[in-house]
């Protein structure tokens, strides 16, 4: 019997460097980083988030925890 891996991919719906909410499917950008994926919505957002992607991907993830925590 196989075992199953869990290849979940955390999806950031907020852009993390304006901090709007982006739909998948409209993303001007996705960056890929291990099991995570950044939602980028347009070529200045993108050009700032690569940049400084560790800064703007550690964003990413405290707003999602807060945002997380609200729907709780």
């Amino acid at each position: 019997m196989k075992e199953k891996k869990n290849n979940s991919i955390k999806v950031y719906h907020y852009d993390p460097v304006c901090r709007k909410k982006i739909n998948r499917n409209k993303a001007f950008y996705i960056y890929n980083f291990k099991n995570e994926q950044f939602l980028i919505c347009c070529p200045v957002c993108q050009s700032e988030f690569e940049s400084n992607r560790e800064e703007y991907m550690d964003k990413a993830r405290m707003l999602d925890d807060k945002t997380n925590r609200r729907r709780a």
